[in-house]
């Protein structure tokens, strides 16, 4: 993307972001996005333990890795 387009995307991601959840939108992340941002901390802590539980070596994905 130009960086009149990223600019202004940013401008509208500002202007917008008092009715936001605070939350990242993972389907919609187009960039690197930390997991921890999709979710509140209850619902992150419990997608690390199941990450644990059944694939502790990180060979399943998608976009977005799961970290903690």
């Amino acid at each position: 993307m130009g960086a009149a387009v990223v600019a202004h995307a940013e401008r509208v991601v500002s202007a917008v972001e008092p009715w936001g959840r605070r939350r990242a939108y993972l389907n919609f992340a187009e960039r690197p996005t930390a997991s921890v941002t999709a979710f509140d901390e209850d619902a992150h802590a419990r997608l690390l333990a199941t990450r644990a539980r059944y694939d502790g070596r990180s060979m399943m994905r998608a976009n977005h890795r799961i970290e903690g």
